[in-house]
């Protein structure tokens, strides 16, 4: 297992911090699970004039197995959080 962890400090909005690992398990597999978090202190409207919310979340799982040469699957969820 590795992982990283993302720090952004955007001048006019504000911060942006989450982390990623990575994982491996042999021929049973790998992925990704990432998830972010940023507070937007300029949180207005986006291009489509929907409004922004300040405080947002993203979350994100991918997976990937060979086990078989015969058999391959694939996996990938995400889900941005906002509140309501």
């Amino acid at each position: 297992m590795k992982g990283k962890i993302h720090l952004d400090y955007r001048q006019r909005r504000g911060i942006g911090v989450g982390p990623d690992f990575d994982y491996h398990l042999g021929r049973w597999g790998e992925g990704t699970l990432s998830y972010y978090y940023t507070h937007d202190d300029d949180a207005k409207t986006n291009f489509i004039n929907s409004p922004v919310h300040e405080n947002r979340q993203r979350l994100e799982f991918s997976y990937l197995a060979t086990p078989t040469p015969m058999w391959k699957s694939a996996r990938r969820c995400g889900i941005k959080l906002t509140p309501a």
